[in-house]
């Protein structure tokens, strides 16, 4: 064991993080492996993850879910834009809110 990581509050507290050999060791199973789920984020899939994965597994066949992936760009997009929705309008009220109270000292 390498170190015990802080507690996060989300599901990877009761996760261990083992290298595979490691566990097949340990559970005297070689070779067993049909599939290895790796979570990244849409940005680093469009800069190149699924690739750099062919290149290290080159017997592997590496395939993303398109329609996760799309999603998860799909929402990111209207996080920003939601995101600039309400900065207009925080500005907008802050501004009407200094407007009023000048011209309420005038």
């Amino acid at each position: 064991m390498r170190a015990i990581l802080p507690q996060t509050g989300t599901v990877d507290d009761s996760r261990a993080f083992v290298h595979l050999h490691t566990v097949q060791r340990l559970t005297s199973k070689k070779a067993v492996l049909n599939a290895i789920e790796v979570v990244g984020c849409c940005n680093q899939i469009s800069k190149g993850l699924v690739q750099k994965i062919n290149r290290l597994l080159p017997e592997a066949k590496v395939v993303t879910i398109s329609q996760i992936v799309d999603t998860q760009i799909k929402t990111n997009r209207m996080m920003s834009q939601l995101s600039l929705v309400f900065l207009v309008l925080i500005l907008l009220a802050g501004g009407a809110g200094i407007a009023n109270y000048m011209f309420a000292n005038v």
